[in-house]
Parts: structure tokens; C-alpha cells; sequence
């Protein structure tokens, strides 16, 4: 603060002088410092979030839909040349497989993938000159039968999710075809047979 004097016998004020540069600069530095954000401190009791495992593409031969090199409904008869006849016989009391008036077929070259396996039996069964069913069989050792078909069951696949009926069978589909797999006695006493029927889904099980 200074005084001011206005001539003799006047009165005097005190008038405010500015502040001084260095507490202008102080002022804006604290102000700078209180906008910095504090760094969290880390505990190191606390475990840091695991990164995440890359993703698993599954083996494609675990999906159905691979099965299905022809469409339903083909006619046989485009198809006669790389076709072999086989005789198909089955319970009657099975109602997952229904042959009547049907004429199945396996193909002369090497038959699809499944389960990561060459198939040991492969169908395509014709009602009246039409595709209407596909059947294949895979044959397994029996301590590691059950593993392979609930790893089916349990990822088959992206369209939606297989509906489980028991340990040694499951069946599920999408919009055009659905499937019945099952798990059977094999001829050799340490085989399993993994079945699996394949219809349109329209088709009656």
C-alpha cells in the first residue's frame, strides 16, 4: 500500500498498489499444479487382470453341416455315377433311423471328415430318387469315445445349441436339416461306434 498526498492540509488515502510478479507467477503454478490428475497408486496384493487367451477355432469336422455335400432333395439320378448301393439294415425298434422305401447309397470316392476322422460308414438315402437322409458312423476307441461326443454335443456349433439327452446321446439343428447323434456298442469290445442321423428339419424323427 503507498500514500498520496494532495497538497497541504488535504487529506491523504491509501491506494492499492498491483501485486508483484513473482506471486503472479506462484499463483498461476499452484493453480497449474492442483489441474494435474494423481496417479492411482498399485497394489501389489491385488493381481492384475489376466490377458485374455486367444480364441480356439474348432476342428470344422466337428460340425454336421459338413456332412451335407449335396443338398437335400437331390435327385439320385444326377448323382448315379459317383454312387455305390449298399444294403442298410437297422432295428426296427430304432426311431432315429426309418428306411422304409428307401434306397441308400455311399459314395465311390473317399466319404467326408467327422469328428476329425475319416468315417468309417457314410449314407446318403433316397426316397423316391430324393435325398432324404444322411447317415455317418465314426469308430472310436471307447476311453475316448464319451470325451469326443460331449466336445460335439457341448461346441456343435454356431447356429444354435445341440439339446442333450443323456450321456451317450444328443440331437439339435437350425433352420433346414437336424441331427441325432448317439453313442453305441461297437464289435470290438474297446470300440465305440459315434452315429449320427442327419434329415431335413421338417422331416419326422
Amino acid at each position: 500500500m503507498a500514500l498520496e498526498n494532495h497538497g497541504l492540509g488535504g487529506t491523504r488515502r491509501r491506494v492499492a498498489k498491483p501485486a508483484c510478479a513473482f506471486c503472479a507467477a506462484m499463483s498461476i503454478a499452484l493453480g497449474a499444479c492442483s489441474a494435474v490428475p494423481t496417479a492411482t497408486p498399485v497394489n501389489p496384493m491385488v493381481p492384475s487382470a489376466p490377458a485374455a487367451a486367444p480364441a480356439v477355432t474348432p476342428d470344422p469336422s466337428f460340425d454336421w453341416h459338413g456332412l451335407l455335400v449335396v443338398p437335400f432333395g437331390s435327385d439320385r439320378q444326377t448323382l448315379q455315377s459317383s454312387l455305390h448301393e449298399v444294403l442298410f439294415f437297422h432295428d426296427d425298434a430304432d426311431a432315429d433311423v426309418k428306411s422304409e422305401a428307401e434306397d441308400c447309397y455311399t459314395f465311390a470316392s473317399a466319404p467326408p471328415r467327422f469328428i476329425g476322422r475319416p468315417t468309417d460308414h457314410y449314407f446318403l438315402c433316397f426316397h423316391n430318387d430324393r435325398l432324404n437322409r444322411i447317415q455317418a458312423v465314426v469308430t472310436l476307441p471307447s476311453e475316448t469315445a464319451p470325451e469326443l461326443f460331449a466336445q460335439f454335443c457341448d461346441a456343435w456349433p454356431r447356429d444354435g445349441r445341440a439339446r442333450s439327452s443323456g450321456a451317450r446321446k444328443c440331437e439339435g439343428g437350425d433352420g433346414a436339416a437336424a441331427f441325432s447323434a448317439r453313442l453305441e456298442p461297437a464289435a470290438e469290445e474297446r470300440e465305440t461306434e459315434f452315429s449320427i442321423v442327419v434329415r431335413p428339419a421338417a422331416a419326422p424323427n
